[in-house]
């Protein structure tokens, strides 16, 4: 077979050869070629031996690398993860590196108290790196290298420094930052699955960055979004292309309710109760009003995850109505419908009520450019859970 197919993957033109060296090919895999009448079929049944013998090596080394972690004590992971992410990226280092950080996940599920005895600064740091590697098109490794960044962003006993200086130092030494990674991992990998695990790590980070890092120190006021005090970082995340990057997975994947429920959670950070203009401005913009109006009613059928939705969703489409062009965005993405239909779903749910009632009124009104006075709606200011409260 070897001596067939070279040494290059996909090189072989099956077509040229005989019926002899395909038989060959054939029974090399472990097939038979029952069921072959002709040349034609011996070519396709021998195209599926070659895929099977080429997955062969990446099936061994994926084996090799989950023996080898597996025989590891947990003190060992992060430097076996450090000395892998050092090397030329390939298929193995991917590999180990892969196993490493889904342990290295397992470990602190387990036992939260782990991560004191850990060096949070060169964890992250690993953490950063393996996304990084995954970009070059290991998608697999990304998302893993997503998985344990949550845990290592948690407060942690003993620790003296503070997570914006530990991400700062985990940033200059790779090179590279956490959010624009992030932003990278979306655009480049349109997997179904690997976008929910990328929205829920950015999610948490933007939760984070406004609970640790978001207020100057002594400010008196909690910030509870990204628009609240100096609105510049949150200008630059947006110049960075954050909201057409969360409103575009919302479009391919509407009935997900992960998906669709990191990304309201993300415009809901970025929104809070009140955003300045032009930040409301640009989320209508980036076409993510019709998301929101639509998560209002596209998971009837399971009341769990519809009433979650509505809780994530109500809050953003109340700050985003605060002026006529807002109203005007929702009346046109079929807002006031949707709100009809949330009530006739719920009748039971009083306070639920009062919002949407508010809602279809403000939208209604200064849609049709009818003076609405909001005195109600700053009674209802807190009535909606905000998913970006956690």
């Amino acid at each position: 077979m070897s001596d067939l197919v070279g040494s290059q993957p996909g090189t072989i033109d099956l077509a040229t050869l005989g019926v002899k060296d395909l038989r060959k090919i054939i029974a090399s895999a472990g097939l038979t070629t029952d069921g072959c009448v002709d040349k034609s079929d011996l070519i396709e049944r021998a195209a599926e031996a070659v895929q099977k013998l080429e997955s062969q090596p990446e099936t061994a080394l994926a084996a090799d690398a989950e023996a080898k972690v597996a025989a590891l004590s947990r003190a060992e992971l992060l430097p076996t993860l450090e000395a892998a992410l050092l090397r030329p990226p390939s298929q193995e280092t991917a590999l180990t590196a892969n196993e490493c950080l889904q342990r290295i996940t397992e470990t602190l599920m387990q036992d939260s108290g782990w991560l004191a005895e850990l060096p949070r600064d060169r964890l992250l740091t690993a953490i950063l790196g393996g996304m990084v590697m995954g970009l070059g098109g290991q998608g697999g490794l990304f998302a893993m290298s997503c998985m344990p960044l949550p845990y290592a962003m948690q407060e942690c006993e003993g620790e003296t420094r503070d997570l914006s200086t530990l991400i700062e130092a985990a940033e200059d030494t790779t090179g590279a930052t956490f959010f624009d990674t992030m932003l990278a991992g979306l655009a480049k990998f349109e997997d179904e699955h690997l976008q929910e695990q990328i929205l829920m790590t950015l999610r948490i980070w933007i939760s984070a960055w406004i609970e640790n890092d978001g207020a100057e120190e002594g400010d008196e006021e909690e910030m509870v979004s990204l628009a609240d005090g100096d609105i510049e970082p949150l200008m630059a995340m947006l110049n960075a292309g954050l909201l057409p990057l969360i409103v575009k997975p919302m479009e391919r994947h509407p009935k997900n309710a992960g998906i669709v429920g990191h990304c309201l959670a993300v415009l809901s950070g970025v929104c809070g109760y009140r955003p300045p203009a032009s930040v409301a401005a640009i989320v209508i913009g980036a076409g993510a009003m019709p998301r929101i109006v639509a998560a209002l009613t596209d998971f009837r059928g399971d009341a769990e995850t519809e009433l979650d939705m509505l809780r994530a969703a109500l809050p953003v489409l109340k700050c985003l109505t605060r002026d006529k062009a807002g109203c005007r965005a929702a009346a046109d993405a079929g807002a006031e419908r949707a709100l009809v239909s949330a009530m006739g779903a719920y009748p039971a749910q009083p306070e639920m009520h009062k919002v949407l009632l508010q809602l279809l009124a403000r939208v209604s009104s200064r849609a049709t450019n009818e003076k609405h006075v909001g005195k109600e709606d700053r009674s209802a200011e807190e009535a909606i859970e905000a998913v970006y409260l956690y």
